[in-house]
């Protein structure tokens, strides 16, 4: 039988502790955690009833969109954002699924791969960041 990543009733406080640590970012619809996260970028939640801190974003996929196999599926986040704990972004894989879109050749708008991987480990596509660098340029001049 299959075992499941599952998450109990929670009360008012718990839901105000949990969506006090997100940050909704209007222009990509990424609920980014600003809580604490692991060197890798992901969040991490403490949640008392497992009695240790778990990923925020499996918490997040777990509490509001089902229970999560734990047969070595995994959580993706469609936005390649590690730290969004969207559950409209997240979708269950397995893991060779999962890295496989890592190694996407293209970004969302089609752009050839070339990431730049900013302080904050998110990955941005070279030429996106050009783009947007030359429409600031040609609105300041």
């Amino acid at each position: 039988a299959t075992h499941y990543f599952t998450v109990p009733h929670v009360g008012r406080r718990f839901i105000k502790r949990f969506f006090r640590e997100i940050h909704i970012e209007r222009r990509s619809g990424c609920w980014i955690w600003t809580g604490q996260l692991e060197e890798s970028g992901y969040g991490l939640f403490y949640a008392a009833f497992f009695g240790r801190k778990v990923s925020a974003h499996r918490f997040a996929y777990a509490w509001m969109v089902a229970p999560i196999p734990l047969d070595g599926t995994e959580v993706d986040h469609l936005c390649r954002q590690r730290n969004c704990v969207n559950p409209a972004h997240l979708e269950l894989v397995t893991h060779a699924e999962n890295v496989r879109r890592a190694r996407r050749l293209t970004c969302r708008k089609g752009h050839p791969c070339g990431y730049l991987v900013r302080p904050n480990g998110d990955r941005v596509c070279r030429m996106c960041e050009h783009l947007a660098g030359a429409k600031t340029a040609d609105r300041l001049a």
